[in-house]
């Protein structure tokens, strides 16, 4: 049964200072849709089901207006690239790994692929509870070590509160 708390703590070999962690992004990085380069480094890598994407947007737009550098591939993908290695990209460069984590991204090959690459990558992984949908097999392994923090019922902005104290908690 999943908490409602941000919890289990960081493994020491993961503690990250949230400036470190989530470099806050210059103003510029906010401006349009232009398409993100993978060879920059950025603080965190969004994976989510594409069925998801109108739960997820305001959480995602909320984390640029707070200046997070992040990684999506809406805006990390530029039209004729080959999706799966700029995804590889995008995640290797990427500090920390966002799951947000639903029915359909845990049915989703794409996301457990990312939470695979991720892992063998000793990438930090932080699930946001979109529902209350339980971790599939595939993934559950990985995720259930991993911090949480509750989506399902906070406001954009009380989701990236939730996610600065998480990690200035770990720092």
């Amino acid at each position: 049964r999943r908490r409602n708390r941000v919890e289990p703590p960081i493994p020491q070999g993961e503690v990250l200072h949230l400036q470190h962690a989530l470099g806050l992004a210059a103003p510029e990085s906010l401006a349009g849709e232009k398409h993100a380069t993978t060879e920059a480094a950025c603080s965190l890598f969004i994976s989510y089901s594409r069925r998801d994407a109108e739960i997820i947007e305001p959480l995602v737009k909320s984390l640029q207006v707070r200046g997070v550098n992040l990684w999506i591939d809406r805006t990390g993908i530029a039209p004729g690239q080959a999706w799966a290695r700029e995804i590889a990209r995008g995640l290797r460069s990427a500090r920390i790994v966002l799951v947000f984590s639903s029915r359909n991204s845990m049915a989703s090959a794409n996301v457990q692929d990312e939470i695979y690459l991720a892992k063998s990558e000793n990438k930090p992984l932080v699930a946001a509870l979109l529902d209350d949908a339980p971790f599939s097999d595939d993934v559950a392994l990985f995720l259930t070590k991993a911090q949480h923090v509750d989506a399902r019922s906070r406001s954009p902005d009380a989701f990236v509160r939730d996610i600065t104290n998480l990690l200035n908690a770990a720092a």
